[in-house]
């Protein structure tokens, strides 16, 4: 397998973990447009619960629905390393929904950069977590 590295030459490591830094921030505090800003307006996110892979726009929208399920969230961050121009980031969101039930979804980004914003985030969350209530399965 060819696994190539792709710089961004806008960016060093520390830009990367400031602007990891910012969206989690932006996430925790439901800030649409905040999160919006970290990205390119071409990025792309995919996530291991369902296999989808949307554009900024679904981006926003699902963001904006996961906000409005669950207005309480605290992003601990575990880890965060830089990876060949990437950035590899270990967290827990501790959550509550609007009827006080609280969970922790465990998870970790893979985000990679160009012209100084995050051009695709790949998401991986234990999906196991999740509220039978949020669940998005018929």
């Amino acid at each position: 397998m060819d696994i190539q590295s792709a710089e961004d030459p806008a960016m060093g490591s520390n830009d990367q973990i400031e602007l990891a830094h910012r969206l989690t921030k932006s996430l925790e505090d439901g800030d649409v447009e905040a999160v919006r800003s970290a990205f390119c307006p071409d990025a792309v996110l995919w996530h291991n619960t369902d296999g989808l892979t949307l554009d900024l726009d679904g981006l926003a929208g699902s963001f904006s629905s996961f906000v409005a399920d669950v207005p309480k969230r605290h992003i601990d961050v575990h880890e965060r390393l830089n990876i060949a121009g990437s950035l590899f980031q270990s967290h827990t969101i501790n959550c509550a929904t609007h009827d006080g039930r609280a969970f922790k979804l465990r998870g970790c980004w893979m985000l990679k950069f160009e012209r100084g914003k995050i051009i695709r985030l790949d998401e991986y969350l234990d999906g196991s977590a999740f509220p039978s209530a949020l669940s998005t399965e018929d």
